[in-house]
């Protein structure tokens, strides 16, 4: 209810505007006052403590960590082999 209230008032009063300049600060600042209510701060909180955040994050560094590693062997490999020649 709170941010659909903030996003009438924003959408009548940027349709009310003289210029467009004005009427986009009159919808960047209802952006912002909608990324402070209770309700974006609590969806925002779920967001984050989501099931299997963690877990993803961690398969993610794993797997770049794990190309990283495979890079620097072939790279190191390939120096060998160039030094062998």
């Amino acid at each position: 209810k709170e941010i659909m209230d903030i996003l009438e008032a924003a959408v009548r009063d940027a349709a009310a505007a003289p210029t467009l300049s004005e009427a986009l600060d009159i919808g960047y600042r209802a952006f912002g006052a909608s990324a402070c209510t209770a309700a974006a701060r609590e969806g925002i909180g779920a967001a984050a403590g989501a099931p299997g955040h963690d877990q993803r994050d961690r398969a993610v560094g794993k797997g770049l960590r794990r190309g990283r590693a495979e890079s620097e062997g072939k790279h190191q490999q390939r120096q060998r082999a160039a030094g062998e020649r």
